[in-house]
């Protein structure tokens, strides 16, 4: 085997770690009719975490009696054991001892043994210093994918969505998305509730109290509560001796405070050694995203507390429980005019997105500084929670520094060319695509060039991203490349 220096080649050797791990948890507790949010549900992630630690490390310590121990058998402190496990079981788990057995309790009896005897010799006489773990088995949870079950979940993780697509990006850079259906719920669903339960993502809330039973099994990552999240990475992370790979889906809707509690949670944890947290929609590109329309976003957030004030047939708010203005859902789909413009510093690009009704919806503005960040972000929020362009335009024009004055400006040339879009909002408005940027096709026709593995416009010599087609948006952070606009990264 190859390794890049020799300090890679002692530690790899040295300590010989191992990681085992499963995926597809959140399928078997369906199939088992156990709810992933329960007790008992993290009592089956954690007793099937036990038997795999139990066996591996097993395994390990008597490989290491033929085989020869790890080199590094007496650098490490024995006194450190893999797994809270071993010495601290956790008791409200140990009680499901229905996926136990005889010979599972003499192999952990067994190797206990041998882990005391390392306590006391000051030396681990085992192969490796670690054997589990679990690893974030998207793309390789796909491999399970069979006609008869379909996903069943990667790693640890609750099924993402029960219908969702996935955006694939090919060696050449093309993005691709591709649809799923869990064909584990058309197995197991009642025929009458099938499509219903596509209709609504897997959301079985609103039916008669005899699906109950369908409700509880039937839940998707974004439907669990991060506190049911947390407590299933700690149950399995409590008998895995390496970190576990696991996100705590959250909402879109998630606010700050719940975020902060999140990982004021973990950090409590005996045994969890971090987290990932990802708010639904964050991103502009994400790998996952379920198939829900702005619709069902807004019927979400008036579920969540929300309440939506309508004025007449076209203006309506969203009010959260204390009576304040929060902003509607961003479209998926939306039409814009593109603007460049340029000011003493730098070149600017804005764009102006528009609804069916040509009213303005939201505000881009990219130049590679905050303050265009800024004001595209405070602009976009104040049209979605229904402040007029002109106000804001107004506001603009107020402030005493030139490149305020210059957006504004942009921003009512922008909306001067919606009457000559009419024919193009009428006929394409309401039509579901989502074209990807390809960079191959724009070299082809020569509006962009490779130069000393940059990409660059013909045009106007700005760098371009290779992702999503974004000028003026690379920048590096923590010695690697990415794009501010789509998040693609050089070092992905």
């Amino acid at each position: 085997m190859m390794y890049p220096i020799d300090e890679v080649k002692k530690g790899v050797l040295g300590f010989r770690s191992v990681g085992l791990g499963f995926y597809g948890l959140a399928g078997s507790l369906i199939r088992l009719g156990i709810p992933y949010n329960s007790k008992k549900g993290r009592a089956f992630g954690y007793n099937i975490m036990k038997i795999l630690e139990t066996g591996s490390l097993f395994e390990s310590y008597e490989a290491a009696k033929y085989l020869t121990p790890m080199m590094f058998n007496k650098i490490g402190d024995p006194s450190i054991v893999p797994a809270e496990i071993w010495f601290n079981p956790h008791e409200e788990y140990e009680k499901f001892n229905e996926w136990g057995s005889k010979e599972l309790d003499i192999i952990f009896n067994k190797t206990l043994s041998y882990l005391k005897d390392d306590i006391l010799n000051k030396v681990i006489n085992r192969r490796n210093i670690n054997t589990t773990t679990v690893a974030p088995t998207g793309t390789t949870s796909q491999l399970g994918f069979t006609k008869q079950w379909g996903d069943v979940g990667s790693g640890i993780e609750p099924i993402f969505s029960f219908h969702y697509e996935r955006t694939i990006v090919s060696k050449n850079r093309e993005k691709s998305k591709v649809e799923y259906t869990a064909e584990i719920a058309d197995r197991l669903l009642p025929e009458e509730i099938k499509d219903y339960f596509k209709e609504h993502n897997g959301d079985l809330s609103e039916l008669d109290s005899k699906y109950d039973v369908y409700k509880d099994i039937f839940v998707s990552a974004n439907n669990i509560d991060f506190n049911d999240h947390i407590e299933m990475q700690e149950a399995v992370q409590w008998c895995c001796s390496s970190a576990i790979s696991k996100t705590i889906n959250m909402p879109n809707s998630a606010t700050v405070e719940d975020v902060k509690n999140a990982y004021l949670k973990a950090l409590k944890s005996p045994v969890i050694k971090g987290i990932t947290i990802y708010r639904d929609g964050s991103l502009q590109t994400q790998v996952l995203s379920s198939k829900t329309s702005e619709k069902k976003d807004t019927e979400k957030k008036l579920k969540e507390g929300f309440k939506e004030e309508k004025i007449s047939d076209k203006l309506s708010f969203l009010l959260d429980d204390k009576g304040k203005i929060r902003s509607k859902p961003r479209a998926k789909h939306m039409l814009g005019v593109v603007r460049k413009f340029e000011t003493q510093k730098t070149k600017n690009y804005l764009t102006l997105s528009f609804d069916e009704d040509k009213n303005p919806t939201e505000v881009f503005l990219t130049n590679g500084s905050e303050k265009a960040e800024i004001i595209g972000r405070l602009s976009s929020i104040a049209l979605r929670a229904g402040v007029s362009i002109e106000e804001i335009t107004k506001q603009l024009d107020k402030i005493e520094h030139e490149y305020s004055r210059t957006v504004s400006s942009e921003i009512k040339k922008a909306l001067q060319v919606l009457d000559n879009i009419t024919v193009i909002v009428n006929e394409n408005i309401n039509q579901e695509r989502d074209e990807p940027f390809d960079i191959s096709v724009e070299i082809e026709k020569g509006n962009i060039i490779l130069k000393n593995s940059n990409y660059y416009d013909t045009k106007t010599g700005e760098i371009v991203c290779p992702n999503c087609g974004e000028r003026s948006s690379l920048e590096k952070t923590e010695g690697c490349i990415s794009c501010r606009s789509c998040s693609w990264s050089a070092c992905s």
